[in-house]
């Protein structure tokens, strides 16, 4: 299997359930040829559960950090339980406790401290994200009681996507009475030289190459364009020959190739990949084809 299969095997059916054993071992294989290691991420708003609250899929570059921010203002501290009460809200739905996170620039022991006060034993770290994953989590796991599980909380009219999806994650739906313990990872601003460790596809709303049109042009065609936005790329290609050490191309060796695929590395620096020809189009109506106009939205 191609890195190209392994793309549209995550893209084959934008917004549904994968089958989480396939999506794993294409992770894995994915993660493999990229360089990167494994992330184990109506209004109508829908509760899914999953286990990666944000899937990996094309747009994620990982690395094997989980860091968490050192704690300005304990909760113990003067003030804190405040801040803590007011860096998550919950409302009750039903069987469920809804949680949004309200300030992503909450360090994790307020957050955790949020989770606490509502009796919920969640611990939550910080991970680099790219900017349209800034407080959106991407990672949950728990290890309740056998009962109802955590679920991602989704909500389609939001103005975000996820790689391959056309929701927006905005929360969490915890079961009333939840007694076991929870793993959270909640997406922060990188700093300056900071990799990811979850990244959405280079072409969504909020990152570098949003409306930048530069899916299907040559890569002499796009040089000038990332000049003038200022973007590093490390320019990638799905044909392991040409791909090399996966440490990037020499761009005036492939000038003649079509950019297809882009995800973010760090602030002001992105992989791009590229075919020997012009991406195709979906088909209208297509899972695929709304993918791409939700990526498009707003240009």
């Amino acid at each position: 299997m191609t890195d190209l299969d392994l793309l549209k095997e995550f893209r084959s059916e934008p917004g549904g359930e994968p089958d989480e054993e396939g999506l794993e071992a294409a992770w894995a294989a994915l993660s493999r040829r990229i360089g990167t290691g494994p992330v184990p991420a109506e209004r109508r708003v829908a509760a899914r559960r999953r286990r990666w609250a944000v899937p990996a899929g094309v747009a994620a570059t990982v690395v094997a950090l989980l860091l968490a921010l050192p704690a300005i203002l304990p909760s113990g501290a003067p003030g804190g339980a405040r801040r803590a009460a007011a860096a998550v809200s919950f409302t009750e739905d039903g069987q469920y406790i809804v949680a949004v996170i309200e300030d992503p620039q909450a360090d994790s022991q307020e957050l955790t401290a949020a989770f606490a006060q509502h009796g919920l034993d969640i611990s939550l770290q910080l991970l680099p994200v790219s900017p349209s994953f800034v407080g959106k989590f991407v990672f949950e796991g728990d290890s309740g009681t056998g009962g109802p599980a955590i679920e991602t909380l989704y909500d389609d009219a939001a103005d975000c996507t996820t790689p391959g999806g056309t929701s927006c994650p905005i929360g969490l739906r915890i079961p009333l009475g939840f007694q076991g313990h929870a793993d959270l990872a909640l997406g922060r601003a990188g700093q300056t030289g900071e990799e990811y460790a979850s990244a959405n596809d280079g072409f969504a709303s909020g990152e570098a190459l949003h409306c930048s049109g530069l899916r299907g042009m040559t890569v002499h065609d796009a040089l000038p364009v990332l000049d003038r936005l200022g973007v590093t790329v490390v320019w990638r290609s799905y044909d392991p020959a040409v791909d090399g050490d996966g440490t990037g191309i020499d761009p005036s060796t492939i000038s003649d190739q079509y950019v297809t695929d882009a995800v973010p590395k760090a602030e002001g620096q992105v992989f791009i990949w590229v075919t020997p020809d012009p991406p195709s189009q979906p088909d209208p109506g297509t899972p695929l084809a709304d993918y791409f106009a939700r990526l498009n939205r707003g240009c």
